[in-house]
């Protein structure tokens, strides 16, 4: 199924244009996210495509929409991963957003397996072989729209595996971290790199961070805000790369706004603002330091966990929080926080996507390359 196809098929649903955004933008405010005590409003002003150009040049969102309003959306971005070694064209199924009533959701959800068809003929120089997305656990109503099976459902969600977003707040004392730790010189790009290319190839979904021309290295060099190599954090043990990461806040092309917060939220960061930490006041945007590259060399004693607090108490003393109200890492094994730090943790579900009469997907059990930082 080709564009024009599904556009006949379907002709509530759109590609996204430019006058859409304003009405993309409204939606986002009718449509807050609560989160553990949280409730947010998405906010992607002033450009809504800045954050799909920063995951790949190959994106597309098409909207559902009437003569006086728009009252649905979903995006779509492909990039070339590692799977079991090869690199095939993953693409990214996000900012799934609709409004909950019943005509909407029926709409979304015939169109759904469609949709995926269509894409692997709109994606003409990188057709789909796997669609991946992302659903906040407490999500539960886009757990029981889209996850739950029902008769006559076009498309299948297949569980993946559960991973957390972990937040730190900040410390209840000073801490210290590896003292290995320092940041990366403008010479060390291309060592750097090659580090975490091989990192990368060898995880499930890993990115291409090869020196080819068209890799997902220079890509992000060409389109993240922000980008530098000497941005970059390392850890060293006797002059050997353990551990790389870039700490980086998509705050140009993204942000969370608290519209509302509960009481224990409300004590949660009156206690972290006892301790020097900046706070996010009801009203306000706040900001987040993602620990995005995470590269690392995995042992019995050490994992991603490991690592990411090392890097986060690292920035911490480097007074990170002064400009960012959390520092962010994915976490995809279970684990206590260090007493010391004030952490929040948000659980997170991958899924692949398929039509229904595809065969149903593997469960992976095993560390996935998920840069938070851009959903």
């Amino acid at each position: 199924m080709d564009l024009v196809e599904f556009q006949n098929k379907y002709p509530q649903i759109h590609t996204y244009q430019d006058d859409d955004e304003m009405k993309i933008f409204d939606l986002f405010e009718r449509s807050p996210m609560n989160l553990q005590g949280l409730q947010l409003i998405y906010d992607r002003k002033p450009s809504f495509s800045a954050l799909l150009q920063a995951q790949s040049h190959d994106w597309l969102t098409v909207v559902s929409k009437d003569s006086n309003r728009l009252f649905g959306f979903a995006s779509m971005s492909v990039t070339p991963r590692y799977w079991n070694g090869e690199l095939q064209n993953i693409c990214y199924l996000g900012d799934l957003r609709a409004e909950y009533d019943r005509s909407t959701m029926k709409l979304w959800r015939r169109a759904y397996g469609d949709l995926l068809l269509m894409c692997q003929g709109y994606f003409r120089s990188r057709p789909p072989q796997k669609f991946l997305t992302a659903i906040l656990k407490d999500n539960k109503i886009a757990q029981q729209s889209l996850v739950r099976q029902r008769p006559g459902k076009t498309f299948a969600y297949d569980y993946i595996k559960s991973i957390q977003m972990v937040n730190i707040l900040g410390s209840f004392f000073p801490v210290s971290h590896h003292k290995g730790i320092r940041w990366a010189r403008s010479n060390e790009e291309e060592s750097l790199r090659s580090f975490i290319e091989t990192c990368h190839r060898k995880m499930n979904m890993g990115y291409d961070y090869s020196s080819s021309e068209q890799s997902e290295w220079n890509y992000r060099k060409a389109n993240w805000p922000d980008w530098s190599i000497d941005s970059f954090l390392v850890m060293e043990e006797e002059g050997e790369i353990q551990a790389v990461c870039f700490p980086w806040s998509p705050t140009a092309l993204k942000r969370m706004r608290v519209e509302n917060c509960s009481w224990g939220m409300r004590w949660l960061f009156k206690i972290s603002g006892l301790f020097g930490c900046k706070n996010p006041k009801v009203g306000e945007n706040f900001t987040t330091l993602y620990l995005t590259h995470l590269s690392f060399l995995k042992t019995e004693l050490r994992n991603e966990n490991w690592y990411g607090y090392e890097f986060s108490k690292f920035l911490l003393k480097s007074k990170a929080l002064r400009k960012s109200n959390l520092i962010s890492f994915c976490s995809q094994t279970p684990h206590k926080s260090p007493s010391a730090l004030l952490v929040q943790k948000t659980d997170v579900d991958l899924f692949f996507v398929r039509s229904a009469e595809e065969s149903k997907a593997v469960f992976v059990d095993d560390y996935i390359d998920f840069e938070m930082a851009l959903v």
